[in-house]
């Protein structure tokens, strides 16, 4: 029998406190030992960026194919469509969405435009008005 929820929960963050424990122990070693070259913080910062990077996008992923499946059965979609539904934008984002160019024509064939990088932006998403 498998653990709950709550148990995984707890069990990854007992986890997460260990490693960052015996991480800060060898990195204190390594300091006391022969100190902190460029290489090393070069070597560190790399691997932070790639482990974090994999983390981030894992949890975007997530909550966005949640709140897409959240909206689809609040409208009365059932389960199975959602799931297909799902599965075919997990496939395009694998797959088809590869170059931003592609990304930026869907976006103008549609008539939206997205405001992700403009931090004080409360309104992500808005419509534009295409001329037919």
């Amino acid at each position: 029998m498998g653990l709950n929820r709550q148990m995984r929960r707890q069990q990854q963050r007992e986890q997460m406190r260990n490693w960052v424990r015996d991480g800060t122990a060898e990195r204190v070693r390594k300091i006391s030992q022969g100190g902190v070259t460029v290489k090393d913080m070069d070597e560190q910062y790399k691997n932070g960026y790639e482990k974090g990077y994999k983390y981030a996008s894992t949890v975007f992923f997530k909550l966005m194919y949640a709140a897409i499946a959240k909206e689809l059965y609040e409208a009365g979609n059932s389960r199975e469509d959602i799931l297909l539904f799902l599965h075919n934008v997990d496939h395009k984002v694998a797959v088809m969405f590869d170059a931003d160019e592609e990304i930026e024509e869907v976006f103008n064939l549609i008539g939206v435009r997205l405001n992700i990088y403009d931090k004080n932006s409360i309104d992500r998403i808005s419509e534009v008005v295409i001329d037919e």
